[in-house]
């Protein structure tokens, strides 16, 4: 480690002396913690500021595990800085300027002059259009969502030997019969799983554009369209477990009922294409044999120690294999950093 005189950048000077006085604040606590335990040890009476800066320490302790920063991020070792990199590129500004927009369609507005206001102001005379002059300026605007029935007329047709009558076909349904169309299932759909607007705050953004509905119409909507997409999902999930490696993971999901929420969890398995889900009331080694199936390949997990013991108990495929990502392993090195500092000292 390089001396502290020998530093000339700025920025690594900085880092250095944040570096050292949070190991200054730290062995303070530190000596502050021993000394009391001695004290306690040795039977003699303890110090009312002793308890207090104990006490103090922990307080800050907890309030870092509860209301800390949970970001990852190390300093960035600027030694090298730009010199590597050959270059003084400037970091893009952040902000909420204009942004283009190429996902947008682009309708042209022409705006004339009405007849009354083409006359001149000095001589009188009417004044011309200057062939394809414009000045034009950009503006951002939105459609308004509009219901409508459509009222389908199905043609028939027959012989002239009366044999036969046949009808022009109408417009795919998700139910024989029904009145909604899949569009307005998609748009239900997307509204609730992408965007979490529940049904019945969909049925008053609803009403106020004239579409009088209930939110069991609505649930009936998307019900009738998983089960339309239920062969695509199998075969999503089958595609995903055919990968080499696949990715495992798990999180909490509030499930609401009549008068309580429970805790039930949503599994994934992901690759590098396609991320797949399944919801169960658990996070045991049932569920997490359920959610594998007879996969015998790589799992990537977060070291939850339920998939190490699907192996071990013989619930998983004998050919499956566990490994732990690398970044949950690193948490743990973060976390030793106030423990011994002496190991996470700035190479500079």
């Amino acid at each position: 480690m390089s001396k502290v005189t020998e530093i000339r950048d700025p920025k690594t000077l900085q880092e250095v002396a944040s570096h050292l006085e949070n190991t200054v604040v730290r062995q303070h606590k530190e000596i502050a913690r021993l000394r009391l335990e001695n004290a306690r040890l040795r039977g003699q009476d303890v110090s009312p500021q002793m308890e207090l800066e104990l006490l103090k320490e922990q307080l800050e302790a907890m309030k870092r595990s509860m209301f800390g920063t949970s970001s990852e991020r190390r300093p960035e070792d600027s030694s090298n800085g730009d010199q590597e990199k050959g270059t003084n590129e400037k970091k893009p500004k952040s902000g909420h300027g204009p942004r283009s927009q190429p996902d947008l369609p682009i309708e042209k507005v022409v705006h004339t002059l009405a007849l009354d206001e083409r006359t001149c102001s000095f001589c009188g005379g009417e004044v011309e259009e200057m062939g394809e002059q414009h000045e034009e300026s950009e503006e951002i605007t939105v459609i308004s969502l509009e219901y409508k029935i459509l009222h389908h007329c199905r043609q028939k047709y027959r012989c002239s030997c009366n044999a036969q009558v046949v009808t022009a076909p109408g417009p795919a349904k998700l139910t024989p019969g029904g009145r909604y169309s899949i569009d307005f299932a998609a748009q239900v759909a997307e509204n609730k799983y992408l965007d979490h607007l529940p049904l019945e705050r969909q049925v008053r953004a609803m009403a106020r554009d004239g579409l009088v509905i209930d939110s069991q119409t609505l649930w009936d909507q998307i019900e009738k369209l998983a089960q339309h997409l239920q062969p695509t999902y199998e075969a999503l999930c089958k595609q995903a477990f055919e990968a080499g490696v696949i990715y495992a993971d798990e999180t909490r999901w509030q499930m609401m009922t009549k008068n309580k929420s429970c805790r039930w969890w949503t599994w994934c398995v992901a690759t590098d294409e396609i991320a797949t889900y399944r919801i169960f009331s658990s996070r045991s080694q049932n569920a997490a044999a359920k959610m594998l199936g007879e996969y015998g390949r790589v799992a990537m997990t977060d070291g939850y120690a339920t998939y190490d013991a699907l192996v071990k108990n013989g619930k998983a495929s004998p050919n499956l294999t566990i490994a732990h990502c690398w970044a949950h392993a690193r948490r743990k090195f973060i976390e030793a950093q106030d423990a011994y500092p002496e190991l996470f000292q700035c190479q500079v």
